[in-house]
Protein backbone atom coordinates (compact mmCIF):
# COMPACT_ATOMS: atom_id res chain seq x y z
CA UNK A 1 0.00 0.00 0.00
CA UNK A 2 1.16 3.29 -1.38
CA UNK A 3 1.60 6.15 1.83
CA UNK A 4 1.97 9.75 1.28
CA UNK A 5 2.97 11.94 4.01
CA UNK A 6 2.30 16.07 4.77
CA UNK A 7 3.79 17.92 7.33
CA UNK A 8 3.20 20.82 10.15
CA UNK A 9 5.88 22.76 10.29
CA UNK A 10 6.31 25.49 13.30
CA UNK A 11 8.97 26.86 15.97
CA UNK A 12 9.45 24.71 19.25
CA UNK A 13 6.44 25.94 21.91
CA UNK A 14 4.35 27.88 19.28
CA UNK A 15 0.18 27.43 19.47
CA UNK A 16 -1.39 25.25 16.69
CA UNK A 17 -3.03 28.47 15.04
CA UNK A 18 0.77 28.95 13.51
CA UNK A 19 1.60 25.88 12.36
CA UNK A 20 2.61 26.18 8.63
CA UNK A 21 1.06 22.93 6.61
CA UNK A 22 3.37 21.71 4.04
CA UNK A 23 0.73 19.77 1.81
CA UNK A 24 3.19 18.16 -0.60
CA UNK A 25 1.86 14.34 0.01
CA UNK A 26 5.33 12.95 -0.04
CA UNK A 27 5.45 9.47 -1.13
CA UNK A 28 7.43 7.30 1.27
CA UNK A 29 7.62 3.74 2.94
CA UNK A 30 7.21 4.93 6.88
CA UNK A 31 7.44 7.92 8.82
CA UNK A 32 11.14 7.91 9.13
CA UNK A 33 11.64 8.11 5.58
CA UNK A 34 9.33 10.76 4.40
CA UNK A 35 10.81 13.20 7.21
CA UNK A 36 14.31 11.96 6.22
CA UNK A 37 12.99 13.11 2.48
CA UNK A 38 11.63 16.30 3.39
CA UNK A 39 14.40 17.51 5.45
CA UNK A 40 17.26 16.88 2.86
CA UNK A 41 14.26 18.72 0.24
CA UNK A 42 14.45 21.56 2.09
CA UNK A 43 18.07 21.69 2.53
CA UNK A 44 18.47 21.44 -1.10
CA UNK A 45 16.47 24.34 -1.43
CA UNK A 46 18.32 26.31 0.96
CA UNK A 47 21.58 25.19 -0.80
CA UNK A 48 20.61 26.62 -4.05
CA UNK A 49 19.43 29.35 -3.17
CA UNK A 50 22.17 30.68 -0.66
CA UNK A 51 25.14 30.53 -3.61
CA UNK A 52 27.82 31.28 -0.35
CA UNK A 53 27.08 27.90 2.05
CA UNK A 54 29.93 25.91 2.32
CA UNK A 55 29.75 22.25 1.96
CA UNK A 56 27.61 21.87 -0.58
CA UNK A 57 25.65 19.20 -2.01
CA UNK A 58 26.37 17.46 1.28
CA UNK A 59 23.14 16.10 3.04
CA UNK A 60 23.28 13.69 6.34
CA UNK A 61 20.58 12.52 8.16
CA UNK A 62 18.70 14.69 10.39
CA UNK A 63 19.47 14.78 14.03
CA UNK A 64 16.75 14.83 17.15
CA UNK A 65 17.06 18.43 17.43
CA UNK A 66 16.36 19.47 14.34
CA UNK A 67 13.21 17.13 14.30
CA UNK A 68 11.86 18.06 17.64
CA UNK A 69 12.24 22.41 16.49
CA UNK A 70 10.72 22.35 12.67
CA UNK A 71 8.44 19.39 12.87
CA UNK A 72 4.80 19.17 15.08
CA UNK A 73 2.97 16.99 12.98
CA UNK A 74 2.71 14.36 10.65
CA UNK A 75 -0.46 13.60 8.65
CA UNK A 76 -0.13 9.65 6.75
CA UNK A 77 -2.66 9.32 3.76
CA UNK A 78 -3.43 7.03 1.48
CA UNK A 79 -4.82 7.40 -2.46
CA UNK A 80 -8.50 6.52 -2.64
CA UNK A 81 -9.46 4.89 -5.73
CA UNK A 82 -12.46 6.47 -7.50
CA UNK A 83 -13.03 5.80 -10.36
CA UNK A 84 -16.01 7.74 -10.77
CA UNK A 85 -13.91 10.66 -11.15
CA UNK A 86 -11.77 9.75 -13.75
CA UNK A 87 -8.18 9.52 -13.87
CA UNK A 88 -7.13 13.37 -13.27
CA UNK A 89 -8.46 13.72 -9.75
CA UNK A 90 -6.65 12.11 -6.99
CA UNK A 91 -8.44 12.52 -3.60
CA UNK A 92 -6.60 10.61 -0.28
CA UNK A 93 -7.72 9.37 2.76
CA UNK A 94 -5.95 10.48 6.32
CA UNK A 95 -5.30 7.43 7.71
CA UNK A 96 -3.47 9.05 10.97
CA UNK A 97 -1.94 11.81 12.19
CA UNK A 98 1.76 11.44 14.16
CA UNK A 99 2.40 13.86 16.86
CA UNK A 100 5.76 15.50 17.30
CA UNK A 101 6.71 13.21 20.85
CA UNK A 102 5.59 10.27 18.37
CA UNK A 103 8.07 11.40 15.73
CA UNK A 104 10.62 11.55 17.99
CA UNK A 105 10.63 8.55 18.89
CA UNK A 106 12.15 7.30 15.40
CA UNK A 107 15.34 9.42 15.73
CA UNK A 108 15.92 8.61 19.22
CA UNK A 109 17.46 5.51 18.10
CA UNK A 110 19.75 6.82 15.80
CA UNK A 111 21.36 9.07 18.31
CA UNK A 112 21.55 5.95 21.02
CA UNK A 113 23.90 4.04 17.86
CA UNK A 114 26.21 6.36 17.36
CA UNK A 115 26.84 7.23 20.84
CA UNK A 116 26.86 3.72 21.19
CA UNK A 117 29.70 3.38 18.78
Amino acid sequence: MEKFYSFYIGSNGSPKSTWILDDCKLRAYDVKEALIMHSFHKEYLMNSRERWLPNKNIYTSPDPWYIKHTYRRVLEYEKKDNPKYGRTLVQFKELKKYSQHEILTYFKEIKTLLRGS
